[in-house]
């Protein structure tokens, strides 16, 4: 009890973010909360805007998934001159993007672990929230009641066309 009073004494020291203009950083990770029945999340915003560049369900977190969402954002918003991600292997198509499109040696990708990423961690809470809790909550209550079965792929098909 007292550990408790104590934790909320505590004050969060959060860092002050500041991005100078649009297309300086774009934000990329994945959202594995619904991976169990093979459905990844796979957001990208702009640090200055806090814009979603885009944010799709996939059925896989493969590489060329990812380039393909962050291809199509560039086309239809512009290129970044930097990106922030992990280093994932989903982004290694991404990174290789980056510096073909910006030149080697210009830091065109900004490696660091996913829960630093304050801006797409946000995100990731107001989907979850927002959106993800409903389709969580649905399939778990699915699967107890013994009609969503992980194991038949017909099933997770299902799921990825509900989502």
């Amino acid at each position: 009890m007292i550990g408790t009073a104590m934790q909320r004494l505590t004050v969060l020291s959060r860092r002050n973010y500041s991005v100078l203009s649009p297309l300086s950083l774009y934000h990329i990770d994945g959202n594995h909360k619904l991976i169990q029945w093979k459905l990844v999340i796979h957001g990208c915003n702009d640090g200055f805007s806090k814009r979603i560049i885009y944010l799709q369900v996939s059925d896989n977190n493969r590489a060329e998934m990812v380039l393909e969402l962050f291809r199509d954002g560039v086309i239809r918003l512009g290129l970044p001159s930097r990106v922030r991600g992990d280093r994932g292997g989903e982004n290694v198509q991404v990174v290789e993007f980056m510096v073909q499109q910006s030149g080697a040696g210009r830091e065109a990708f900004i490696f660091g672990r996913s829960v630093h990423n304050q801006l797409i961690e946000r995100l990731w809470r107001d989907v979850f929230q927002g959106c993800l809790t409903c389709f969580y909550s649905v399939f778990y209550e699915m699967e107890e009641q013994c009609i969503l079965d992980i194991d038949n792929e017909l099933h997770l098909f299902v799921c990825t066309i509900f989502t």
